[in-house]
C-alpha cells in the first residue's frame, strides 16, 4: 500500500488526467469508457487502491483492461506522465 509522502503532487485524478486518458484510450477502445470508469481508473494512477461493487455486465473487467492501456501508453512515452513536483 502506499504511504502519502509516495503519492506524486501531480494528480492523474483531475481534469487534464481524466483528459489524458480519454485520449489515449480512444486509440484502442471503439467505445467512450463510461464516466465512473475514468473516475476509478484516474485515482489508481495517483497510487490509491481501488474496489468496485457493480451489477454483472458494467464494465468491471473495463477497469482492469483500461488500466493497463492507459499505464502501459504513459509508461512507453514519457511525454504523457505528469512530473512530481
Amino acid at each position: 500500500m502506499y504511504g502519502r509522502a509516495q503519492v506524486p503532487d501531480v494528480k492523474y485524478d483531475s481534469s487534464e488526467g481524466r483528459a489524458l486518458s480519454s485520449r489515449i484510450l480512444a486509440k484502442y477502445l471503439p467505445y467512450e469508457p463510461h464516466d465512473y470508469q475514468l473516475d476509478g481508473i484516474c485515482p489508481i494512477m495517483d497510487g490509491f487502491d481501488l474496489l468496485v461493487t457493480t451489477p454483472t455486465g458494467s464494465g468491471k473487467t473495463g477497469y482492469l483492461i483500461m488500466l493497463m492501456l492507459v499505464v502501459r501508453e504513459i509508461s512507453a512515452d514519457t511525454r504523457f506522465s505528469f512530473p512530481s513536483r
